[in-house]
Order: structure tokens, then C-alpha cells, then sequence
């Protein structure tokens, strides 16, 4: 089967549907520990594509996810702090009490 593909910049997009094969081996293990999935047994979902073995294995990604999504919060709020001009930022001890 002859692949249709697209160029946009730097990406480059295949319009190739998957082969059966490529869809099997999506669901051949766990995202998490990697432990193989059983045809017989249940898979549990996360975020719409991603298989786990266990909802505890989901749970644990979740509570992954959710860590990570709040670190890098705290990130971007600390270097948007760094980067405001040195006109926004309290020139002494006193105008940081004043300005909280």
C-alpha cells in the first residue's frame, strides 16, 4: 500500500492508515509496568490511547501526570516572575511586604 504523505514545515504527516499489525501491538502491554496485555483480560484507558493492566497502574499515571502538570505550572509562573522588568519588581524588603 502506497502511503499519502503531506509536508507542513518541518512536520511531515502519513495519511496511512495503521495495519492491523500496528494496532495489535498498541495494546501489547502496559504503559506503566510494561506488563503484557492479555487479549483475555480487561485493559483500562487513560487519556483516550494509552493501555494499562490494572486501575491501579492508571491511577499511579494519573497521579504521575497530575505532579507533572503541577511542576510545570510552578515553573512557568516562576520564569514569567524572573523575566518581569526590574520596574515591576520591589525594590526593597519593605515595598515586597507593602505590594503582598
Amino acid at each position: 500500500m502506497a502511503a499519502s504523505v503531506r509536508s507542513h514545515g518541518d512536520v511531515t504527516f502519513s495519511l496511512e492508515t495503521p495495519r492491523e499489525e500496528e494496532r495489535r501491538r498498541f495494546l501489547d502491554a502496559c504503559f506503566l509496568c510494561r506488563q503484557p496485555l492479555r487479549s483475555s483480560s480487561e485493559v483500562f484507558m487513560y487519556r483516550g490511547d494509552t493501555p494499562f493492566c490494572s486501575e491501579d497502574c492508571r491511577q499511579e499515571q494519573i497521579e504521575l501526570d497530575e505532579a507533572q502538570e503541577r511542576e510545570d505550572r510552578y515553573q512557568r509562573r516562576r520564569n514569567h516572575r524572573h523575566r518581569a522588568s526590574p520596574a515591576e519588581q520591589p525594590s526593597s524588603a519593605a515595598e515586597a511586604v507593602a505590594a503582598s
